[in-house]
């Protein structure tokens, strides 16, 4: 819980903090005038993982996802023993593909299969990419190398300087840091 203990921050989690100066209140109140703290560099540290973006692409970008991520996952020693058999997801999207084509002429019957067909391939196919993403273990290069996205990373940034001068009545302190550019406040 934040404010527990003197050093917890309220900062996104996991994070690393690469520098960071401490101070205590009794440093401030000892006499020093002012107390400026170097900057704090804060690193978010996001776990990578694969986006299912494939949910939302057409059939037809649906098949042509399926038959790369097969391909690759095929050649790549990472990938020994899928949770879902790469010979079950090319049947999938085998199938999802043929009944595409045999949906183009109309029909109740063909346009439910179709449905059925594609709920079968997402739930296969989000079978496969979680199996990748245990495997991978935080390394985007192997997310990547099964023909899977990864989501984005956030960029690192810098707080700006806090400076702390004690106040006008004993046992206060004004704080001030600097203004973040861009921020809307």
């Amino acid at each position: 819980m934040p404010g527990s203990r003197p050093d917890d921050t309220i900062l996104p989690k996991p994070v690393k903090v690469v520098s960071k100066i401490v101070f205590t209140a009794n440093s401030i109140f000892l006499g020093v005038p002012s107390l400026n703290v170097s900057r704090i560099i804060v690193e978010i540290m996001k776990k990578v993982k694969v986006v299912f973006d494939f949910i939302s692409f057409p059939i037809s970008g649906k098949v042509v996802r399926g038959r790369t991520v097969i391909s690759k996952m095929r050649q790549n020693p990472n990938f020994l023993s899928p949770d879902v058999s790469l010979d079950t997801m090319k049947n999938c999207t085998d199938e999802l593909e043929n009944r595409s084509l045999a949906s183009k002429n109309g029909g109740k019957t063909e346009t439910t299969r179709i449905h059925q067909s594609e709920e079968q391939w997402d739930d296969e196919m989000r079978k496969m990419a979680r199996y990748v993403e245990r495997v991978a273990n935080n390394d985007p290069a192997i997310i990547l190398s099964a023909g899977f996205t990864i989501s984005k990373q956030p960029s690192p940034y810098q707080r700006p300087e806090l400076s702390a001068e004690p106040g006008a009545k004993s046992g206060t302190i004004h704080l001030r840091r600097q203004a973040v550019q861009g921020a809307k406040s």
